[in-house]
């Protein structure tokens, strides 16, 4: 029931709204008050003048460059968890073949090559992914792709070997 008088008790809802807009208006004077009393310090010492500034509250922009950093190797790292197993399937189902070819296992029945042929399907698609994250980095990278700051990237030169090589 929702109280339409000044003196009636608030409803379970209505009392829960009111805390959870007290904390967060108290939440946002504490911000607030932390960034002003940051900026009157940084303000008096003159050291510090230039090097701290508000933050923005404006939503950050998206660029390529932030997404070529850590979310892209994020995905390539998890693509290669992915390839290593896959290629330990392969692996296993190659011995299967040859085991079962040979008399030395029992027959393995008639799924390990349509399985091989998925697997080689998987590996294919991996490794045009592979080949996607590498051009898109030297896209967004340039130059800086193969050196930054003076310095040969040989990580990356050796991504690239190891891509063109696949």
């Amino acid at each position: 029931v929702m109280s339409t008088m000044p003196g009636e008790p608030l409803s379970i809802v209505e009392a829960s709204t009111r805390k959870d807009d007290e904390e967060f208006e108290e939440e946002v004077e504490v911000e607030r008050h932390r960034r002003e009393s940051r900026m009157s310090t940084s303000k008096s010492n003159p050291f510090t003048r230039y090097m701290t500034a508000p933050e923005s509250l404006e939503p950050k922009r998206f660029t390529w460059t932030w997404f070529v950093g850590s979310p892209l190797d994020a995905i390539a790292s998890l693509l290669v968890v992915v390839n290593c197993c896959t290629l330990c399937f392969d692996l296993e189902l190659h011995g299967l073949s040859i085991g079962s070819d040979s008399s030395l296992a029992s027959p393995a029945g008639g799924w390990v090559d349509p399985a091989l042929n998925i697997l080689t399907i998987v590996d294919q698609v991996i490794c045009c992914l592979f080949l996607f994250e590498m051009l898109l980095k030297i896209a967004v990278l340039r130059q800086n792709f193969f050196h930054d700051q003076g310095r040969l990237q040989t990580g990356h030169l050796f991504d690239l070997f190891i891509v063109v090589a696949t």
